[in-house]
């Protein structure tokens, strides 16, 4: 066969073939849509998403139209050059349900097959062709089609006014009956929604200028002004959009969902703390003291607190053995639905406690002599130390500072259902900061807030993340967001001894704040109870999605997130973007929004920290960390505009103090 394995990944011959031969056949068959004068006029987009195979997809199309009408490449105005949007492979993604039980369901396809042959699609055809000013033997059942699906596109997946979707109006959908009649031929169930919006409200976030354009005349059909929208008349769920948030009226869809067995309920259960209800208490606290004993660690504690907090979501405590298998393999929860949950959140027992504990139905857990937890059934199960590393790092280097303490822990796992028997506390004079995401939903709730935006750090703040905030609050307005809310949410478990510790860094974001860089009225700063484990694309999946647990529907990646040199040859342990790029793919995050890191630097023109542009490379100065490290122990002042000054000063006070230790 012309086909290899070596071939996996790229577009052959063949398929560039291929793809210039379809790019003359739809320009010969539809010569009003696919011109040689809509190209050079500016009215053709190529889009695509990031896969070196759809990439080459475009450009072979591209070179088929070029050769027919014998331009040059350079004759392709920019506009028109391949954009890569990657949500293109999340929609197609969202569409495997449709493809198990639509197309591959006989009675459905018949259903669909007669639809595209009867009376209502030849009126939907007229109707286009109309509004188009082309002629109607142009449009063929198959371009309505895909008419619809690129207005359901940009309508649910890239959320703007589709003009699209101007093609089609209520009357069309008149076969919403037709629509629910398949679905139930097909044993699917049937929802209609209907989101009631009124004009004003329609206009005011209307952040494209279409409803505008419409008033002027400038586009005709445009439901609302010149074509009327018919309400249904029995949806099965209404949503006011002007009276209600956006995570109101997803929580609403969701309920729906969930009510009619759509949805597993453990996608989307509430917030699960694993804390003792009060009325509980003092039984608990009998009971523990009865119990055999196991003395954990501070990072034990800090895993308990995570779980307590509910962070991970859905689990009921330390993770038992297929538990940890599903997460070990697939980065996911399989049972009740897929989850994303990629790093094991276990608890090593040593053999000596393994063999003491192995016949209790419940264990005491303790900390430095203080009953904390309760653990239920316990699951004690091989700690295979190589291949869980293997697994989770990519790597097995017992420098690694994180794998050094895995591999000196027991070599049992003891998992179960975990009872907190209080709340864990630090006294360390941060404990305000370390809000559950009960509480973070409560306080988003309480400042309005239509979209809460993270960022996860675990290094002080310079005004490069400060862009990054300040550029992606900018975006949410313009998108149309009233209220978008920052947080600021700082790592505060475990993190390696030559990381700056977490009381100096939270005094470092009080002075970022202090001085106006961030604004303190739309930002919360919070402390998030993880331990850091350095495990990079594996691990953001991890910070991203306990964000999502406690309300965030926006999260920003940087570079290289939860990264650091290999700790042989210095060199990046992982590939810098690749964390972003699995967030855009990685199961169970759909309900937030990653937002891609921009790289920054210091502008010497601007004397500020700006969006690097490598046209004027030689304006800008990359200051790294081991720099700014350097700068901050001699006393050296970095760049006017590389940071706030009150913040810097708490960082030189801080390496100052390191070195009257030493």
């Amino acid at each position: 066969m012309w086909y290899h394995d070596g071939m996996d990944g790229q577009l052959v011959e063949k398929g560039q073939f291929d793809h210039r031969n379809l790019a003359v056949r739809l320009a010969t068959v539809f010569p009003t849509l696919l011109s040689k004068d809509n190209l050079l006029s500016d009215r053709l987009r190529f889009i695509t998403s990031s896969k070196h195979r759809c990439v080459d997809s475009i450009g072979a199309f591209q070179e088929g139209l070029t050769a027919l009408w014998q331009l040059n490449g350079t004759d392709i105005p920019p506009s028109s050059l391949p954009q890569h949007d990657d949500d293109l492979m999340r929609f197609f993604d969202h569409c495997k349900k449709f493809v198990e039980d639509v197309e591959k369901n006989k009675s459905a396809l018949i259903e669909v097959d007669l639809f595209m042959s009867k009376s209502e699609m030849k009126r939907v055809q007229e109707k286009v062709a109309d509004r188009l000013q082309i002629l109607e033997s142009d449009i063929s059942p198959d371009l309505i089609e895909a008419a619809f699906h690129l207005c359901s596109y940009e309508f649910a997946i890239k959320k703007v006014n589709s003009p699209w979707c101007n093609l089609f109006d209520l009357e069309d959908a008149k076969d919403r009956n037709d629509a629910r009649k398949i679905h139930e031929n097909a044993g699917l169930p049937f929802f209609e929604v209907f989101v009631d919006a009124p004009l004003d409200v329609c206009e005011s976030r209307d952040v494209k200028g279409l409803y505008k354009k419409a008033r002027a005349g400038e586009i005709k059909g445009f439901t609302g002004i010149d074509s009327d929208y018919e309400k249904p008349e029995s949806p099965e769920l209404v949503l006011k959009t002007g009276e209600t948030t956006l995570n109101q009226c997803i929580q609403q869809v969701v309920k729906l969902l969930k009510d009619q067995n759509i949805v597993p309920s453990g996608v989307t259960e509430e917030v699960n703390e694993l804390f003792v209800p009060e009325n509980m208490m003092n039984l608990a606290l009998a009971e523990a003291n009865t119990l055999p004993a196991l003395e954990i660690t501070e990072l034990d504690l800090q895993w308990v607190q995570v779980l307590a907090e509910g962070w991970a979501t859905p689990l009921q405590g330390f993770m038992r053995e297929r538990e940890f298998l599903q997460v070990l393999h697939f980065n996911t929860l399989l049972d009740g639905g897929t989850i994303n949950l990629s790093v094991p959140i276990v608890l090593p027992v040593s053999t000596e406690n393994k063999d003491s504990l192995g016949g209790s139905d419940a264990i005491a857990l303790v900390f430095k002599g203080r009953r904390v937890a309760i653990l239920r059934n316990p699951d004690f199960y091989e700690h295979r130390k190589e291949e869980r590393c293997a697994r989770q790092w990519g790597t097995t280097c017992s420098q690694h500072p994180f794998i050094k303490m895995v591999m000196e822990s027991g070599d049992w796992l003891v998992g179960g259902e975990l009872e907190v028997l209080e709340r864990i506390k630090w006294n360390d004079g941060l404990d305000h900061y370390r809000l559950t995401p009960r509480e973070l939903k409560q306080k988003f709730k309480e400042m309005k807030a239509d979209a809460v935006f993270a960022f996860q750090l675990r290094n002080p703040v310079h005004n490069g993340h400060a862009l990054l905030m300040q550029d992606t609050r900018r975006r949410l307005l313009e998108r149309g967001y009233k209220h978008p809310v920052l947080l600021l949410h700082p790592l505060g478990g475990w993190t390696k001894d030559d990381d700056v510790p977490l009381s100096w860094r939270m005094k470092q974001h009080a002075a970022v704040l202090d001085e106006g860089v961030l604004d303190p009225a739309s930002t919360i700063v919070a402390i998030f109870p993880s331990p850091m484990m350095y495990a990079g694309p594996t691990e953001v999946q991890w910070h991203c999605r306990a964000r999502m647990i406690a309300g965030a529907n926006f999260y920003i990646v940087g570079r290289d997130p939860a990264g650091m040199p290999h700790p042989e040859t210095k060199k990046d342990l992982y590939e810098p973007t690749h964390g972003g790029k699995v967030l855009t793919m990685a199961p169970g995050l759909t309900s937030l929004e990653i937002i891609p890191f921009r790289v920054a630097a210091y502008n010497k023109s601007k004397k500020a920290m700006d969006f690097y542009d490598k046209e004027r490379h030689s304006d800008f100065d990359f200051i790294s960390g081991t720099r700014m490290r350097k700068m901050a122990r001699t006393g050296e002042n970095p760049p006017d505009g590389f940071m706030a000054p009150k913040a810097w000063k708490i960082l030189t006070e801080y390496y100052s103090s390191l070195e009257k230790d030493q």
